[in-house]
């Protein structure tokens, strides 16, 4: 392929996956088709099927490609960066950017259900696999982050990682499944609220002495 083609399959490529943003929100992943995409994109259905094998193929590349083009996935690489100075810093900066203006699909209520259908589908599905990829890295780099503050001291030497980990990634799953269920009333307002109370006893989960039997 040359390099003139290249450019233009991945011209359409973007395309496409900015089609995909506009039709997901408007009309939510169940409803949304196809068709609807190739209208938007203005391509044909065999351009969607050259890049994409269906629609939750394109939606996991969707999220995996607008975490890469926003802050989120370098600042939460950067706080899982053993040589960074500020790694707690930056793991809060993380869970506040959930909820920047400019990042469309990944706080859009809708990701639950979306995401929700796609872990339903069988194990072996592609997209579903992307999908759970995705998320592995997100928690193994949470982790990390935390341990990263730990050896910076600014965290318990006996901090209980796995525990704080899923802490925290409770209360991002939670907001977002929290606006997914009460819209008008969960707002990012509350969220950032959680977040200055989590970090304020983020410290306190420790780990446990093992029990005397």
């Amino acid at each position: 392929m040359s390099k003139r083609t290249h450019e233009d399959a991945m011209l359409t490529k973007q395309r496409i996956l900015d089609a995909a943003n506009k039709v997901f929100i408007a009309k939510g992943f169940e409803k949304a088709s196809l068709s609807d995409i190739a209208r938007e994109a203005q391509v044909t259905r065999g351009a969607i099927y050259w890049h994409f094998e269906n629609k939750s193929d394109i939606f996991v590349e969707l999220l995996d490609t607008q975490s890469k083009s926003t802050n989120l996935r370098t600042t939460l690489f950067a706080a899982a960066n053993p040589d960074s100075p500020d790694p707690l810093g930056l793991l809060r900066k993380w869970m506040t950017l959930m909820f920047d203006e400019n990042i469309d699909l990944i706080v859009s209520p809708a990701i639950v259900n979306i995401c929700v259908t796609i872990m339903a589908a069988d194990e072996e599905d592609e997209a579903r696999q992307r999908l759970v990829e995705f998320l592995k890295v997100r928690n193994l780099s949470l982790e990390a982050a935390l341990r990263n503050a730990v050896a910076r001291h600014q965290l318990p030497v006996d901090l209980d990682v796995k525990i704080a980990a899923t802490y925290l990634k409770a209360i991002v799953d939670g907001q977002f499944s929290m606006a997914y269920k009460l819209d008008d009333f969960f707002k990012p307002a509350y969220y950032l609220k959680m977040i200055d109370i989590a970090f304020a006893h983020l410290g306190e989960l420790r780990q446990q002495p093992t029990a005397a039997y």
